[in-house]
């Protein structure tokens, strides 16, 4: 019978060795934050062509019009978030005008939402969808006009639901 040979890496200090199998399934199968956590703790982790995610800091969505802002000032115009080759990780301020289904293109290309100011105007959005914006607990500042958000069976949620999803708010404007 042959015998597999493993190749084994070394983690942290003291030495930890483990399967470079154990490696790779982590590597593959952690969520984006539970990535970004293990690149600065091992190089390892570490993707080869960079970090795997463009870091958006202000997003406006006006008409069909999409302007990003990374974090060092770099200014992105899109006709459409489909042309953004990366998955946006959202880290400051979202602001959506009317537009056809703008929130769910938005949900559908981002990978994490740490969403600190969000502003709605002109969007039908449903519950879930709402629930996914505000994902990351972090929003301080929430404005909605001439918007709906709705429930599964298309009922407007009670004010009391939406602050739920709120916890941190500082400044709610309806």
């Amino acid at each position: 019978m042959e015998e597999n040979e493993q190749t084994l890496v070394t983690f942290g200090s003291p030495k930890l060795y483990f399967p470079s199998d154990v490696f790779k399934w982590m590597k593959l199968n952690a969520s984006p934050k539970m990535a970004l956590k293990l690149m600065k703790v091992c190089k390892y982790f570490q993707h080869e062509n960079g970090f795997p995610f463009l870091v958006v800091k202000d997003i406006l969505q006006h008409d069909s019009t999409w302007i990003l802002e990374t974090l060092d000032k770099k200014e992105i115009l899109a006709e459409s978030l489909e042309t953004i080759s990366d998955k946006l990780w959202i880290v400051g301020r979202v602001t959506i005008y009317p537009g056809p289904k703008a929130v769910a293109n938005l949900l559908l290309k981002s990978v994490v939402l740490n969403i600190e100011t969000l502003s709605l105007c002109g969007q039908n959005v449903t519950m879930d969808e709402f629930k996914a914006l505000t994902d990351g607990g972090m929003i301080k500042e929430f404005e909605i006009t001439q918007s709906t958000i709705t429930s599964e069976n298309g009922e407007i949620v009670p004010l009391e639901d939406i602050c739920e999803c709120l916890p941190n708010a500082r400044i709610i404007d309806l």
